[in-house]
């Protein structure tokens, strides 16, 4: 299951390799209905902190964008 505590943050890529394998888990044909509902319920919680992950990126470059710009 994925850290949800501040003092554990995971990287992207961590999290993104995380994913992968959940993903894989989900593929195999023998994977029981119960796993995969637990599966499916870890890679959303991945993909929530991954996209906040994406989001604090995409915040930090406009920060930089403003502030080049007023230097300009």
């Amino acid at each position: 299951m994925p850290q949800k505590t501040g003092a554990a943050k995971q990287s992207y890529a961590e999290l993104n390799r995380q994913l992968d394998e959940i993903v894989a888990k989900l593929q195999d044909p023998e994977v029981a209905v119960d796993d995969a509902t637990r599966y499916y319920e870890q890679a959303l919680e991945f993909i929530r902190q991954l996209e906040r992950h994406l989001d604090k990126a995409e915040n930090r470059i406009l920060e930089i964008k403003t502030k080049l710009q007023r230097k300009v």
